[in-house]
């Protein structure tokens, strides 16, 4: 189970990371691209926080009971994983809250027209810090298939007034991942 909730998640990702890249220069379809870029990558963290609920504790309640069964929605699993503070670090919690911010986000995308300027930063923070804490936790790394390192586009989606908070997420994972 565990690796097929990576492979849903890594199909996830690539997807928002073609349309993160789409943003840089595009005006007609931008609404388009920040929309499914934000839903991908809420996926992704779905199926993500899913498979890290399974490694940190394999026999809570949220998780289905049988491979057929249906997975809890992001903001449940982020919920519980926040609460287990004794299996998380300070970091991924930090990236789990960005998780439920990105909830919010995307239940305005599903359920009402399509904001003007939708905000993407969130989802652009969320998935750096997925994919540091899934190289991390999982040994998945942050490549796409010819080696290369994560587009620049993803963080250029963040927007100035979020990059402070960014930093200090980002400076938590490293401290947490280099502690010397």
């Amino acid at each position: 189970v565990k690796t097929r909730l990576w492979k849903n998640a890594d199909d996830s990702i690539r997807h928002a990371l073609d349309h993160f890249s789409e943003l840089q220069g595009v005006d007609d379809d931008r609404d388009h691209h920040v929309k499914w870029a934000l839903l991908s990558v809420h996926h992704a963290a779905e199926c993500f926080c899913t498979r890290l609920l399974f490694e940190v504790d394999p026999s809570h309640p949220v998780l289905p009971k049988s491979a057929s069964s249906r997975f809890p929605p992001l903001r449940c699993v982020v919920g519980v994983l926040v609460a287990l503070t004794q299996k998380v670090s300070l970091g991924e919690r930090r990236v789990l809250e960005l998780f439920q911010r990105l909830v919010d986000t995307r239940d305005q995308i599903m359920h009402r027209t399509l904001p003007e300027n939708l905000e993407i930063s969130i989802a652009a923070m969320s998935l750096l810090g997925l994919l540091r804490i899934a190289g991390r936790r999982f040994g998945e790394n942050a490549f796409d298939s010819e080696g290369r390192l994560l587009p620049a586009d993803v963080f250029q989606a963040i927007r100035s007034a979020h990059l402070e908070e960014y930093y200090r997420i980002a400076e938590q994972l490293v401290c947490e991942e280099y502690p010397n």
